[in-house]
This record gives C-alpha cells, structure tokens and sequence, in this order.
C-alpha cells in the first residue's frame, strides 16, 4: 500500500514502512523548516533531509532502507552493504530536527546510494549539516578518510569528487589525486554547516570549502571538476562511502550524523551562500567551537650535494652516480595549518635545472618509490613552482617532528661533460659508467647520472618509448619550461671546467673542434664516432622508473641551526651581514630591536655593537645549515 504526501509542493510516493506525517515547508514551532531558501545563482538538483516524510525504515526498527530527495520524488538513494543498522533514524536528533546516526565503526561498508536523474555539474555547490565522529581507530583519520559523499566517478564524462576526513584533516579526494586543507579535529561531534565549491574545468581554482564560514584551506587545483553524464552511474551520489573508477562502493566509511544535505548545480555567489548557511546554521543547537590559533610555519633546509659523505649522509641508492661538484640548497617551510609546503631549491651552477624533486623515506619505501614527487611529468603539482604544494597530514608532521627519516632526491635537466686530471675528455666505458642502484648491468641511455653522448648531441631528451619524443614541442608541453629549447639548442654543452670544445661551422654545416678543443687533439672524425662521460644528463632516474631514485643529488632533511649572524636574513652571512654591523656600530638605540647585536663578552647580545658582533659574523661566514 502506498501513500501520497505533498513535500515543498512535489508529490511523493512512500511506502507503508515509512513515517507518513505531511512535511509541511513552514517552521513547526522551534523547529526551521526543511525546505532551503530559494537561489538565484543556481538550481537545487537535491534536498536530502531527515525527516520522516522522506525516510524509508525497514520494518521493525529504525534502520534505513531509503533516502528519498524532498523536492523530487525521482530521485532516491537506496541501502547497501550491511548492517543495516549501521544508519538509522533517529527523530529527537538536533533538538527534534532529526538525523541520520551512521555508525560504521567496523568498516562493514553500508552506504546510500542512487541516480541524480543524469546530472551532469560543471560546477556544483553542496553544503551538509552534521558532523564527524571519531572512527574505527578513534581518530578522524580512520585509515583512510571518512567520506560524507562522493559524486559522479571517473570515466568518459564523469569526474568523481567527494567531501571527508583524512588524519584530522578536511580533504577532497578528484579522481585523480587529493587535496587537503585543514586540521578539524576541534569539531569532533559538533554540528557544523559545511559547504563545498567544486568548479568545472579550467579553472585556477579547481574547489573550495568552509565549515561555518571558516576557509578550510584547500589548495588550488586547475584541473577543475565535472561529475556525472547520461552514461548509467555516471551521476550517481553516494552516501558514506566511496566509489572507485568503476562504480564500486568501497569502505572508509562516516561515523557521525547528518540532518541534510543540498546538491546545487552552479556556484552559489556570495549573498545565496550566505542565506543557505545561515538557513541550516538557525537549526544548530549551540555554536559549533572555532579552531584553534594557527601555528607557525617550520623551515626545514638540505645541503644538496652529489655525492655522500659527512654533510650528506643519505643513502647512497638515491644518488649512486651523483657529480662531485654539484651543491646547492634547499629550503622547505611546512604549514602544519593548511598542509601545505612553499619551497625553494636552488644548486649555485646555473647549467643545471632541477626539474622534478621528490621525498623518499626507508621507513616506508626502503629502497623503493619515492613517498611524494613534484614537479616534472609524474607529479600531482605544478612544474616546481614552490608555492602551496599540498602534503599528506602524517608526512608533514613527520617532516616537522623527525625529519632525519625524509631524504630530498633532485633530477635535473642539463650537466656537462667530464674531464680528467689533466683536462682531457673522458671517453665512455659502459663496463665503468653503466651500472644500476643494486650494481647490474644497464643498456645504455638515460638510465643513470652519467650518460655517454657523441661529443656533438646536445639534445636533453631522448625518445619516450610510451609517450613520443622528447624535443617535439607538442610533446614538450607537459613540461611548462621556457627555457628547456634555449638550453638545448644554444650552444654546446661545456665540460666540467666551461670550456667549450666543438662548434658550428655554417659553411661546412658540420661539427668541428674549438681552438680549445684542437689544442687536446680532438678531430671531427673523434666529433662524429666518439662517445664521451656526461654527468646528469636529463637525469630523471633509472629506466622509466617515474624519476628515481637515481637522482642528480641531494641530501638529508635537517632543522635549520640558529643564525645570528644572518643578520639581513637571506639565508647566507654575506658582506651585506658585515657592513650592516658596520653601520649600526655603538650603542642599540632600541636593544630589544638591535639585529647586529648578535653576542658580548657574556655570550649574548650586550646593546652594543662592536668588534665581538663583526667577529662572530666572519666565523659563521657561508650558508645558515
């Protein structure tokens, strides 16, 4: 037998298991209505909300077989998996708004799910009210996330997209990679209005998200997004669980509650934001609590080198085949707010061009892939930017707590040819220069740091044996590097000294010896036939192992050593440190604010500055590692 009720002026049909009360849009004594504010800068796809009109119960208990959409009856989310208990109605949550109580503690996997009529959102906002609740392993991190929804799937016209938790923090998860913002632990069982931006692609956006008008700090994602499509699942929502690529429900369940939750398609502009969040905000029984003061960011530093030893004691498999005379440095400042990392990266030869960076860990790779990658083909990021690269909460705090345990592996474009003790170059020996990490045997290429050339190529890349050729400029797209053409085909590579030994002869229209390189001999027939050592040629690891871990160099994440003497603060004591204690020689003025006071007769700074000060900046002459 089935019953017909009129919900926000739309008939819907319910079963005689449901609750068969009218749900009527005006508010009910204290209780606000659950019909949302109408909008004008999108259209409501689906207001799920609970209340019994829309609910679905299995006979005899409080567990819930269906969810149906209170402004269209076609639209609705049917049970699966098991318990069913695992999501039940409970009419006196929210002071009598009443809630769904999802409670997956053991990870059975019982989900909510159904078509939204073929939907296909370019942009989309949607907002819930509810909360997240500890999980499985009494964290909000519960393993791997705890997901609220997730829309849509990867395929032709669909682009998953998804609202959860992962190790405390906010993150939306694409299809394709994740993006976190930030730590929401401090709303642990508190109601709070959540409302999510996913914008269409291109975009320099991609989403954005708040939990009670707080940013949660997404990074940016130019991707963009698209859900749905008229392909069957395409347009599916499903509730507290995930579904991968093919449209399978999987685990990483929600534990807390839900009142309602409103699927928009388009972005909602700033005036029918803020109605809708402070629609659902007037059924909150108390006000959610704010976060807690932002921490500060932490720096952490490596002294890049190409070789191991004392002042770089990583593992020797990362770089096995590094150039003795490449350094440089590298700076990391980790946001344990937002999760994120700004970085700079800088090796003092300007010949070489760090193309891709990554963090490896013995701990959870020994000798294995790297942990974290960006820049270059293979990475989730841009082409080494250095700003708002968006890293794992665990990682990063790791990274702050015990960084000893992260190595930093660089790959570079570029290098030089090698010479000998007696400037002479050093003709190539594959049994001597093409060996792996574990000491086998490679056939030639670019499958370590040093590569044999004919003296005359100076193409930076090879051909790709699965995605074309290096150098094509359509291919040469994934790389966004101006600057990739004028290396290659500006002059010819130097040795490790700078000399140049071949040039371009236009009348021949052929190779030949410079002065420099006739002096040592060298002949057009050795140009054309001979094969020579190449140090970190388009060095992006061994075979097509996505960059590593033979990388050009690196080094060992450290905390950075107080430097004083720093004193202009640009990471080096320099000349400029020096004539700054010049000129502020004598008595501080303000002692409390006398940067060149760096140490007295004491130890510590005296409110003068004198020869103890200008002395102790010569002895810390050089990098602040």
């Amino acid at each position: 037998m089935h019953y017909t009720n009129l919900i926000c002026g739309i008939v819907l049909a319910t079963t005689a298991t449901a609750y068969t009360s009218e749900l009527d849009c005006t508010p009910q004594g204290s209780l606000v209505s659950p019909c949302p504010p109408e909008v004008t800068s999108g259209r409501l796809v689906a207001n799920f909300v609970a209340v019994p009109e829309t609910l679905e119960l299995l006979p005899k208990s409080t567990a819930v077989s269906h969810w149906q959409a209170a402004n269209d009856s076609q639209i609705s989310l049917v049970g699966g998996g098991s318990p069913a208990s695992n999501i039940s109605f409970d009419p006196d949550g929210l002071g009598g708004h009443g809630v769904l109580v999802v409670n997956d503690w053991s990870g059975d996997n019982r989900y909510l799910r159904g078509s939204l009529g073929g939907e296909l959102l370019n942009d989309a906002t949607i907002f819930w009210l509810g909360y997240f609740d500890p999980g499985r392993d009494g964290s909000l991190g519960d393993g791997s996330g705890q997901y609220v929804y997730t829309f849509g799937r990867s395929g032709s016209e669909g682009s998953q997209f998804d609202n959860q938790v992962d190790d405390g923090r906010f993150e939306i998860y694409g299809g394709s990679g994740s993006q976190t913002g930030r730590d929401i632990t401090y709303l642990h069982g508190a109601d709070s209005v959540w409302m999510t931006r996913y914008h269409g692609a291109p975009t320099t956006i991609g989403h954005a998200a708040e939990a009670n008008s707080i940013d949660l700090l997404l990074p940016t994602d130019g991707s963009g997004y698209a859900a749905g499509g008229t392909t069957s699942g395409e347009d599916d929502l499903l509730l507290f669980g995930w579904q991968d690529s093919s449209g399978n429900a999987a685990g990483y369940n929600f534990v807390g509650n839900i009142h309602q939750l409103l699927v928009y398609d388009g972005l909602l502009d700033d005036n029918d934001t803020a109605a809708i969040m402070n629609y659902l905000g007037s059924k909150l029984q108390q006000e959610p609590p704010p976060p807690a003061d932002d921490l500060e960011p932490v720096t952490r530093v490596v002294q890049i080198t190409g070789i191991n030893g004392d002042s770089n004691p990583a593992p020797d498999i990362y770089f096995p085949f590094g150039d003795t005379s490449l350094s440089g440095q590298a700076t990391l400042v980790l946001d344990p707010n937002n999760n994120s990392m700004n970085f700079d990266i800088t090796l003092e030869d300007d010949r070489y061009v760090v193309t891709q960076a990554h963090m490896y860990s013995d701990y959870y790779k020994p000798n294995g892939d790297s942990i974290f990658c960006w820049g270059g083909r293979w990475s989730h990021h841009e082409f080494l930017s250095g700003v708002g690269y968006s890293v794992d909460g665990t990682h990063l705090q790791e990274m702050i707590d015990d960084p000893d345990m992260w190595t930093l592996v660089i790959h570079t474009e570029g290098g030089h040819f090698a010479i000998d003790t007696d400037g002479q170059l050093i003709p190539y020996d594959s049994a001597i220069h093409e060996t792996s990490v574990s000491g086998q045997f490679e056939s030639r290429g670019r499958y370590n740091n040093r590569v044999p050339r004919l003296l005359h190529n100076r193409l930076l890349r090879e051909q790709n044996p699965y995605s074309g050729h290096f150098g094509d400029p359509t291919f040469d797209g994934v790389y966004p590097d101006s600057g990739h053409f004028l290396r290659e085909h500006d002059v010819p590579f130097a040795d490790a000294a700078g000399n140049q030994w071949i040039e371009f002869d236009n009348d021949a229209q052929a190779w030949i010896p410079t002065a420099y390189g006739a002096g040592f001999g060298l002949t057009v027939k050795d140009i054309e036939n001979t094969e020579y050592l190449f140090f970190r040629y388009d060095d992006q690891g061994p075979y097509w192992d996505y960059g590593g871990p033979e990388g050009a160099g690196g080094g060992t994440l450290k905390a950075p050593i107080e430097c004083p003497a720093d004193i202009d603060g640009d990471g080096d004591v320099t000349v400029n440190d020096v004539l700054l204690v010049i000129g502020a020689w004598g008595n501080c003025e303000v002692p409390d604010n006398c940067p060149a006071d760096i140490t007295g007769l004491s130890g510590s700074p005296d409110g003068v500055v004198d020869v103890t000060d200008l002395l102790s900046v010569i002895a810390a002459w050089g990098p602040c590692l």
